[in-house]
């Protein structure tokens, strides 16, 4: 152990609060995602007795111990913009003893790190689900310097991750304005008619679909997803954490649902969409958890790849999946799924393929400024990155 290292455990107690009174409900049950972030539950709780499950408090930690030997990550989170949330029995809950030596914050960035979670892996037990214990969490080390030197680390960190977010609130503006010109020409058929006008409030012909039990324009017909994608995933090739440690950082690595790490080398080159196949496979609305992808890069085998074809370039088909319920193809028990033959049986309504290419050349600018945005977003990701790998060696 280097000098300024400690175990975890000599910093640390388990909380084991209970909701015991039922003052917490199903509006506060949380998950914790693959991104380290709380997330409103989509566990089906119906009929559950929710005075079992534990309640986690504000810059309280919390963390699932199952699926890190599968996913190679520990799903674990800091509470911080709420007061009280109620988690599964299984979760393991934390709080630091003393916080005038060990400050909340910092170590939740240090649980942010990628070797952290290889750590974790690494110690993971036999089991199917490769669970991690308290007693291996506690075993961890971390260097824990003083504490003027951890605020500084804190507030590195939060330069890093304030323009992380605000180019993320710019993709997000620049996809809900795609989103809503998808919605006005696909879904409320107000598209340009031969005047230039809005066709469905214009008069424009419109017929009754009995498959999609829906009024379309009578130039529209009835399809299936597999009409309009290309999918690459016979290409994916999982790299392990083991694998990925002695790697240089060059390329992104994805997973399901996010960037998991950076990798020496890639086997995908250009634009595709990553749909969530399992694990994290759909939003709180039912629909699919997309990621839209530029550039080298290697994904591992829980997203589906994805291109447009018979018109449909990357950009209409991300705004396309972005409007599509996906919620009635998903399977699995445990862990949720998206299979490629589910995928490929979704019902669509396809337009006519003059229409689509008119759609394509009104998202280009948007997605245009969104790869940009994208770009600089690699530069903050890889700045965060150095900053992380710096904290292995912080002095005293």
């Amino acid at each position: 152990m280097k000098s300024n290292y400690k175990k975890l455990g000599d910093f640390i107690q388990q909380v084991k609060k209970r909701n015991n009174d039922n003052s917490l409900t199903v509006d506060n049950l949380r998950g914790i995602n693959i991104s380290k972030e709380f997330m409103p539950s989509v566990a089906n709780v119906t009929g559950t007795d929710l005075s079992v499950y534990k309640v986690v408090e504000r810059n309280q930690f919390a963390y699932n111990p199952m699926h890190v030997g599968r996913d190679e990550v520990l799903p674990i989170s800091m509470l911080v913009n709420e007061d009280k949330v109620i988690v599964s029995p299984a979760y393991v809950i934390f709080e630091i003893v003393d916080t005038d030596k060990l400050l909340p914050e910092y170590l939740m960035i240090w649980c942010r790190r990628s070797e952290f979670d290889r750590n974790a892996w690494f110690t993971t037990d036999s089991s199917v689900r490769g669970g991690f214990n308290w007693e291996d969490f506690c075993d961890l080390e971390l260097p824990v310097p003083s504490l003027e030197k951890q605020k500084e680390i804190i507030k590195e960190y939060h330069t890093i991750t304030d323009r992380i977010r605000l180019n993320e609130q710019l993709n997000q503006k620049l996809e809900d304005t795609a989103q809503s010109i998808y919605k006005e020409w696909f879904v409320n058929f107000e598209f340009p008619d031969e005047n230039g006008k809005p066709y469905k409030s214009n008069g424009g012909e419109m017929v009754y679909c009995d498959e999609l039990e829906m009024e379309i324009p009578y130039n529209f017909r009835n399809g299936y997803l597999e009409e309009i994608i290309d999918i690459f995933d016979s290409r994916r090739i999982p790299l392990s954490g083991f694998e990925r440690e002695s790697m240089i950082k060059i390329y992104p690595y994805y997973g399901a649902a996010s960037l998991m790490d950076y990798v020496e080398d890639y086997i995908f080159d250009g634009t595709y969409i990553l749909l969530g196949e399992d694990g994290t496979v759909m939003t709180e609305k039912g629909y699919p958890v997309l990621q839209y992808v530029y550039g080298k890069f290697w994904v591992n085998n829980h997203a589906h790849i994805l291109k447009g074809k018979n018109g449909f370039d990357e950009n209409s088909l991300f705004v396309l999946l972005n409007n599509t319920n996906i919620s009635d193809i998903i399977t699995g028990g445990v862990q949720a799924k998206i299979s490629q033959t589910n995928l490929k049986t979704v019902k669509i309504s396809v337009p006519p393929e003059n229409l689509i290419q008119e759609l394509n050349k009104k998202l280009k600018p948007i997605f245009d400024v969104k790869i940009q945005t994208l770009e600089i977003q690699k530069i903050c990701f890889k700045l965060k990155e150095i900053l992380l790998s710096k904290m292995a060696t912080i002095e005293e």
